[in-house]
Parts: structure tokens; C-alpha cells; sequence
């Protein structure tokens, strides 16, 4: 199965050097809005142990067995973060590269904006969830670094509303590698195209982020989203150079599904114990954090302070409401936009807070639904089981090969509120 893999190792500029060889073992993976990591094993006596540096770029191709086809796996190309050699004696050395796919690239840049009240300003946004994802995105690493005013600045297809004229806390003068403010050392922009496509959530939000990493800022706004009952994916997807292109990383989001749904007639994949494609299943009812009635506090003290709330439909029970309250910083001199807000945050924290229903397990990848075949990441599904019938998404998945054979993990799990 091994035989079946290339790996190309390029260096961090995207130039090609060479195709490992000698490999003993690769795991690698994907998981939705997170980082996935590429393990490989080598002989370590057929290479020198300094030719890897960090940064270095690995494509992983594998043959397709349906096309005959090498086609790159996951979208996706891996940066070289750790090199280890293991020397077991004389006879017996061993390397392990471990590697990071394009979404760590969103943990090398914070949000580099102070906290300020109003909503338009780039660490506070109100807008459609999937269009604040891309708006960190230019505002942290795309065309909008080069320049601390943004007034005039549009993405392509999108102009941002408000005032953008606001000094970030993080300018290019500031990173002086010796702590002098007299040189622009550093440019924060990636070469990553961030184009804006039409609007797909369906829901608005005033999400503050400040000084937190972009992955993490993302993360947040995309959980919000799936507690709101809307998928939203990000991602750096990577395209190999060409005869004619450079190598490319191209920023995009989606929402509902990355891939196809294949939950409608004609299309339809259902999974379930029945089928021989799904194992490990359990489903869960969870009442225990549940609250139906949020009280969200914001400026001020005591009679003085800011305050919304938000609630659901109550069931019918002699119990109910079930009451909490949380505390919200939104930032001097909010104005109008605080009770926003301040609401927004009490909905996400009532969504956190619903009773859930989950559905958890694992597929198998056996034919008549074989994964990469029939099925590919970032896919829905069905899933069947006693009764209980749930779309879920190809959110993640882990392949290993070595001497021994191929494995695939592709674990799911969903949650309703």
C-alpha cells in the first residue's frame, strides 16, 4: 500500500527538492475548522538529518485504485514543524517528521485590534457569520495589513460598512526586532488570495475578538453558528504548482456543506449498524446544563448596569423558566449597539445551554460506500439507528498506512439542540 504514495517534500518557498523515500509509515488527517497533522516515519540512515527545515512543504499524493489517477490528498499541502532521529544502535535509525496542514497557518496571526465599542470596527463586527470569518481573514493577513487605514478598503465583491478608519494596536512599526519603532520590519500579510463570496449564513452576530489568535476568533463564530443550528467550514485550500502557476493557497468559507449533500433522493448515502458502514453508535440525552431564560449583563454597576435578556419556548412543565445570567465586557461607550450585543451573546450562550440530543459513532469504509469513492470529506450523510434518523458530516477523518496495511478512522458526531 505504501507503494501506492508519493510524498513530496518541497522547500518553505515551494521549490521542489525531492520525493521521500525509505518510508516506514504515514498517518495523516483532517478535522473541520482545526489543524491536522501528518506524521511520516523514514529510515534514518538514508537521509541527513539537517536537510529537513522547519517550514518545508509536504504534498501527499496517493494513486486512486478507481482511476488510476495520483491525485493530492485532502486539499491541503503540510508544514514541517518537528524532526525527530531516533538511534536505536548502530543498525537502526529512525526519523519522524511531523507536519501541520494549511490551517495552522491561521494560529500565526492575532487578531490585532483593540477591543473598541463600536460593532464596525475590525475586533468588533456585526455582520453575517461567514462574512466576519473572511473579514478576519483580510483584516489579519490579507490586503488590508498593508495599510493601517481602512476607510476606503474594499474585498472584492464586498464592501465593508462603517467606519475602518480605526488604528489597529499592532502595526507593522511595532515589531522592530530590537524594540525601536523606526522600521517596518515585519509584513503581516500571507500570500493567500482571500476572495468574498456571496453571503450564505443565514444568521447575523456581534462577536468580539480581540488579541485572540485567527484560528481561535473563527473557531468561536463557527461554533456559535452550529449552536444555532447552521454549519459554517473555513479553510486555506492549496493548489499545486503547474507548468504554468506558482503553487496557490486560496482562504475560503462555506456554509451547510464543504462537500456534497448527499441526503436528497438519487443522491442519498444512509449509515447504520444495518448496513455494515457504521460501529461504536451512541446516542445521548442531555438535560443537565439546560437553561431557558439568559440574563446578560453588560456596562455598569449595580442599578447602573447594562442589561438584556433572551429567552426560548418554555415547556410545559411547573418548573420552568430555568434562569441564568451571564457578564459581558462589550467595551466602553457601546452606544446603541450594546444591547445588540449584548442579546447576541445571551443567544449564543442559550443555544450552548439547550437539551441536546446527540448521535455519535463511527463509518466504515466498505463497499457499497466506500470513503473517497462514494463519499469524500466534508460530505452529509445519513445515519439510521433504532429509530433515530440524523444528517451528519464528514468532519474529519485519519489515515495510516505502513508494512501491516491501510486504516481509515472517520468518526462523527451530531448534536441537536
Amino acid at each position: 500500500m505504501l507503494q501506492s504514495f508519493e510524498l513530496r517534500l518541497l522547500s518553505p518557498q515551494g521549490e521542489y527538492l525531492f520525493s521521500l523515500r525509505d518510508v516506514s509509515s504515514i498517518e495523516y488527517g483532517r478535522k473541520k475548522n482545526d489543524e491536522g497533522i501528518a506524521i511520516v516515519e523514514l529510515d534514518g540512515s538514508s537521509y541527513d538529518f539537517d536537510i529537513f527545515q522547519r517550514d518545508c512543504i509536504l504534498e501527499i499524493y496517493k494513486v486512486n485504485e478507481y482511476t488510476g489517477k495520483s491525485e493530492l490528498q485532502g486539499n491541503t499541502c503540510w508544514f514541517l514543524r518537528k524532526v525527530e532521529l531516533d538511534v536505536e544502535d548502530k543498525t537502526s535509525e529512525k526519523i519522524t517528521l511531523t507536519f501541520y496542514d494549511t490551517i495552522t497557518l491561521l494560529t500565526r496571526r492575532i487578531v490585532a485590534w483593540a477591543g473598541v465599542a463600536d460593532p464596525n470596527y475590525p475586533s468588533i463586527i456585526l455582520d453575517f457569520l461567514d462574512n466576519i470569518i473572511s473579514l478576519i481573514a483580510w483584516y489579519n493577513f490579507g490586503e488590508a495589513v498593508v495599510s493601517p487605514t481602512y476607510a476606503n478598503s474594499s474585498i472584492t465583491g464586498y464592501t465593508p460598512s462603517g467606519s475602518f478608519a480605526a488604528t489597529p494596536a499592532i502595526e507593522s512599526w511595532q515589531f522592530d526586532e530590537y524594540g525601536s519603532s523606526s522600521g517596518d520590519i515585519i509584513n503581516r500579510k500571507f500570500p493567500i488570495t482571500i476572495p468574498m463570496p456571496p453571503t450564505q449564513s443565514t444568521l447575523t452576530g456581534t462577536h468580539r475578538f480581540e488579541f485572540e489568535t485567527v484560528l481561535k476568533a473563527m473557531q468561536d463564530i463557527a461554533e456559535s453558528a452550529q449552536l444555532q443550528g447552521e454549519s459554517i467550514w473555513f479553510d486555506i485550500e492549496y493548489f499545486p504548482a503547474t507548468v504554468i502557476n506558482g503553487s496557490q493557497f486560496i482562504f475560503r468559507t462555506w456554509v451547510k456543506a464543504r462537500g456534497t449533500d448527499r441526503t436528497t433522493r438519487g443522491n442519498r448515502i444512509v449509515i447504520g449498524p444495518e448496513f455494515g458502514n457504521m460501529t461504536d453508535v451512541k446516542i445521548t440525552k442531555d438535560w443537565t446544563t439546560e437553561a431557558t431564560l439568559i440574563y446578560v449583563g453588560g456596562n455598569g454597576d449595580n442599578e447602573l448596569k447594562d442589561m438584556a435578556s433572551v429567552s426560548k419556548n418554555q415547556p410545559d412543565a411547573p418548573f420552568y423558566p430555568i434562569e441564568s445570567y451571564i457578564s459581558v465586557n462589550v467595551g466602553d461607550g457601546a452606544g446603541v449597539h450594546e444591547t445588540e450585543a449584548l442579546k447576541n451573546e445571551g443567544k449564543i450562550e442559550l443555544a450552548k445551554r439547550s437539551v441536546f440530543q446527540i448521535m455519535e459513532g463511527e463509518i466504515i469504509s466498505q463497499p457499497p460506500t466506500e470513503f473517497g469513492k462514494d463519499f469524500y470529506y466534508g460530505d452529509i450523510l445519513v445515519a439510521k439507528y433504532k429509530g433515530y434518523e440524523k444528517n451528519v458530516e464528514v468532519a474529519e477523518y485519519k489515515i495510516s498506512v505502513d508494512s501491516s496495511g491501510f486504516k481509515i478512522t472517520i468518526p462523527f458526531s451530531t448534536v441537536e439542540g
